[in-house]
């Protein structure tokens, strides 16, 4: 089964697509600003989800564990994203907003609540 394409890769490549086109630099330039601006609040977004979640996209949780530094691994996993638009001042953008999921109750890792 393929691996889907990071939301960031994609926007990278839609960067590098615009050089390639033949286009009026300006109008690339300002393409290129709002993809710029994509770019940063997509990165964000993800590196907010990998710290929330203690682990990258697709490593486990017991390899986040392994290494040296001791931080939280919360259980869930990220379920594919959703399109969000964000308002900015060179008009609205769309993001891929990261969908996260709990673990079913009746798992092993799930959290037991507190007594």
């Amino acid at each position: 089964m393929a691996r889907t394409l990071p939301p960031v890769h994609a926007i990278r490549a839609e960067i590098d697509a615009l050089f390639t086109e033949g286009r009026d630099l300006v109008e690339v330039i300002e393409d290129v600003a709002r993809l710029g601006a994509r770019l940063i609040i997509q990165t964000a977004v993800e590196a907010e989800v990998d710290a929330f979640l203690g682990r990258a996209r697709y490593q486990r949780a017991n390899a986040a564990t392994s290494g040296d530094e001791a931080h939280t691994v919360r259980p869930g996993h990220r379920n594919g994203h959703c399109p969000t638009t964000i308002k900015t001042t060179t008009g609205p953008i769309t993001i891929a907003r990261p969908k996260l999921a709990a673990p079913p109750r009746s798992s092993p890792h799930a959290c037991s609540a507190p007594a």
